[in-house]
């Protein structure tokens, strides 16, 4: 497989979940290009093709993906965040659907954590045991972590 397909398969996917993690689409941008990076290093160091599958490199992009949203965020709790919101009308990642626009304000209030699971359950339809051994955890504690989440989102929509 071709660098330039995976770039075009992956930076979608790649963006998508930076930007729910990060909540900042310049970051996730950001992250995209580490994680490509990332992958170019692995690729150049490699003696033997690194990944057996196309479902093995899409885990590990997605595994990278996380990982550095996370230092992304554990390096900015030690940053001063600015007073006001900055926001641009003419924002290429604005989508027209209303209903996209309505989906997103509906999971502003769930942590990083949340967004993610709701995005890889319900938008990427992963099953809970992938979601669980992707992120690391026991599939019980996504369960009780999804269940959080949607009760969370009935609560402001009953509001």
């Amino acid at each position: 497989i071709s660098f330039i397909y995976i770039i075009r398969d992956f930076s979608p996917l790649i963006k998508n979940v930076a930007i729910k993690r990060l909540n900042n689409i310049c970051d996730a941008e950001d992250i995209s290009q580490d994680v490509f990076m990332a992958l170019l290093k692995k690729l150049n160091t490699a003696s033997s093709p690194p990944f057996l599958s196309q479902e093995h490199l899409r885990a590990w992009i997605l595994r990278v993906t996380i990982n550095k949203c996370n230092d992304l965020c554990r390096k900015k709790r030690h940053e001063v965040p600015l007073l006001y919101d900055i926001s641009y009308s003419n924002d290429p990642y604005e989508s027209d659907d209303p209903y996209e626009s309505d989906i997103s304000i509906l999971l502003t209030p769930l942590s990083s954590y949340e967004k993610t699971l709701i995005d890889m359950f319900y938008f990427k339809d992963y099953p809970v045991k992938t979601i669980a051994k992707h992120l690391h955890k026991n599939t019980n504690a996504i369960y009780v972590s999804l269940s959080k989440a949607r009760r969370k989102i009935k609560n402001l929509l009953l509001q």
